[in-house]
């Protein structure tokens, strides 16, 4: 299996460097100046392009990187949810809450989900990524799609689906309910997260615009950090020349009352030399 990837990195490679294929996928393949190939070694794969995931590395601003790690993360907890369901269901088999029949469904909405939400993540990474209109609508309509699931999820409870429904089947047993509610709350939550994920891919205005965003901040702090030290330079200043001036007057002072206590030494010297003289 190894040297089968090892030569289908080698031909994928070799027709880089020739330059075989369209003009379009060579232009796809360095979309947004990433490198989309890197991690394709399936020429043949119907989701071509869709493996490449490296916001450390790519050259994209620090806002396109916290889109990509939240699209991210929504991905994971997704996938966790649905591993969860799947746990529960165990469970409930075992306690006989529900039909053992559940455990097959679960991993069949696991390995389609999972699935799913892979191709819509990386559909979005490339959409912020590169700056490619047509990986957002993608993004956005599978990302829709999820969400309505995942409403659904959260509000029927059949089968394998625990939703907030469950919790009023005062038939069932307590932890069935249970779960339901633990479950039904959970997607809610998620489809937040999905909603957010959406809001915030759609809405991204691209690289230009993200890099003047980020380096504004820069250029308006500097001058009111030197407005500032300017303005402490200045009370400074003030104080400087406030107690010198103190300073100056009791110099002052100090140089009137030895001159006048010199005044009065020298009118007593003169006095003693007259009673001397008389």
């Amino acid at each position: 299996m190894a040297s089968w990837l090892a030569k289908a990195a080698f031909r994928s490679k070799v027709s880089s460097l020739t330059g075989s294929g369209s003009s379009s996928a060579a232009a796809s393949s360095t979309a947004g100046g990433v490198k989309w190939d890197d991690l394709n070694y399936l020429p043949w794969h119907p989701a071509l392009h869709v493996l490449h995931y490296s916001p450390a590395t790519d050259s994209i601003p620090e806002r396109a990187r916290s889109i990509s790690r939240l699209c991210h993360t929504c991905l994971k907890l997704v996938v966790a949810l649905h591993c969860f369901n799947f746990c529960a269901c165990i469970v409930l088999a075992a306690c006989g809450a529900a039909p053992a029949i559940d455990l097959f469904s679960s991993l069949v909405r696991l390995a389609v989900c999972g699935g799913v939400q892979t191709v819509t993540f990386y559909q979005g990474y490339r959409s912020v990524a590169g700056e490619l209109r047509q990986a957002k609508l993608l993004y956005s309509a599978l990302q829709s799609a999820v969400a309505v699931w995942l409403l659904l999820c959260a509000c029927v409870a059949s089968g394998s689906i625990h939703g907030l429904a469950g919790c009023a089947q005062a038939s069932r047993q307590s932890a069935y309910q249970v779960v339901c509610g633990v479950e039904g709350a959970a997607h809610l939550l998620l489809l937040c997260c999905v909603a957010w994920c959406v809001y915030c891919v759609w809405t991204y205005p691209g690289h230009a615009i993200a890099q003047r965003y980020e380096a504004q901040p820069l250029q308006t702090e500097s001058p009111q950090k030197l407005k500032g030290g300017g303005g402490g330079k200045h009370a400074a200043n003030k104080h400087a020349d406030k107690h010198s001036a103190g300073h100056g007057a009791g110099s002052s002072g100090s140089s009137k009352q030895s001159g006048a206590s010199g005044g009065k030494l020298a009118k007593g010297s003169k006095q003693v030399v007259d009673d001397d003289g008389i």
